[in-house]
Formats: structure tokens, C-alpha cells, sequence
């Protein structure tokens, strides 16, 4: 919890321990100028924000062990009798799992649009022209020749059609999270 004056004046053991981690110091011995200025200026303009009675929530990221951190926090201000803001209670929870599985899930989804397109495309066309050369071949009485150019046009669409087949496999092998 923050007061009017962006001091904080309760805590839980979780961020006292993470700004001790940050700043070294212990947090009845922080002070502003344990921060990098940038970072003081972000989150006092939050603060701001939610002194103006605004309630709100952020998505803060940040780095731990070389690893993206993804944190959600509100930042909800406390009125007093008079209705006037006092304070602002700010809570955090990491949202890291969740922000990972998302983006995994985007990227399967890209990647199962793309295989869904060389289906839709690929495969039909090749599949088509199949069906209608076996048509042809099983309606009619054709010389020799003729007969062995329709079974190599055929032989050709089936390699077109199982190199697609192929595409489409090494797309979705391509991309490990698919199996996930």
C-alpha cells in the first residue's frame, strides 16, 4: 500500500523481499533513490493514475535469471470517509505460466493455419485432378497411347498430391509444440 506521497506504508513479505532483492537494502531503509530514475518515473505516474480514483491493471515484464517475468498488477485506490483517495493498494501476481502458454498457443495456431491452407489448397487441386483422370479412364475406351499419357498425367498428380502430403506433415513435425 502506497500513500499520498507514492511512501510505501504496508507490505507483505513477498515485495519485501523482492526489493531487497533488487536493492539490497531492506525496505524500512529504502528511499528513491534506490531505484533507477526511468523506473521511478513509470511507476510514479501509475501512482498518479490511481490517486485520480482510477482503478486499473498493468502487465509488467521484466527479467529473472535471464528468463521474461510477466506480472499482472492493480492498482486500486483506498478512499477515505470524505471519499477522497488516501492511498493506493497495488497487488501483483505472476502471470508467466499463463503469458507463456499463450504466445504457445498463437504460434500452434499459426502454424495449424498454414497447414490448414496447403490442405485446403494444395490437396484439393491435385485430388481433383485425380478424380477426373480415373473418370476418364474407367468411362472410356482409348487406343494404347492415349491410355498409357492418362495413367503418367494420373502418376503425376498422385506424386504432386503425396509431396503436398509431405508438406504438410513436415509443417506440423516442424513445429514441436503442435504435438503439446
Amino acid at each position: 500500500m502506497v500513500n499520498t506521497d507514492f511512501k510505501i506504508i504496508s507490505a507483505n513479505r513477498a515485495f519485501r523481499d523482492r526489493m531487497a532483492g533488487i536493492t539490497g537494502r531492506a525496505k524500512d531503509k529504502l528511499a528513491d533513490a534506490d531505484y533507477p530514475a526511468d523506473l521511478l518515473a513509470i511507476w510514479n505516474a501509475y501512482y498518479r493514475q490511481a490517486m485520480e480514483g482510477n482503478s486499473f491493471k498493468i502487465i509488467w515484464t521484466d527479467t529473472k535469471d535471464g528468463n521474461p517475468v510477466y506480472e499482472e498488477v492493480s492498482f486500486n485506490p483506498v478512499f477515505d470517509q470524505q471519499d477522497n483517495v488516501s492511498a493506493i493498494s497495488c497487488f501483483s501476481r505472476d502471470i508467466t505460466e499463463a503469458r507463456i502458454d499463450r504466445e504457445r498457443i498463437l504460434r500452434q495456431n499459426q502454424q495449424l493455419k498454414k497447414i490448414a491452407w496447403i490442405q485446403s489448397h494444395g490437396v484439393r487441386s491435385h485430388l481433383a485432378n485425380i478424380m477426373g483422370l480415373v473418370q476418364l479412364l474407367t468411362a472410356t475406351d482409348m487406343p494404347g497411347e492415349e491410355f498409357l499419357n492418362m495413367l503418367s498425367m494420373l502418376k503425376t498428380s498422385a506424386d504432386q498430391l503425396n509431396q503436398v502430403i509431405f508438406d504438410i506433415m513436415t509443417q506440423a513435425d516442424n513445429h514441436d509444440d503442435i504435438a503439446d
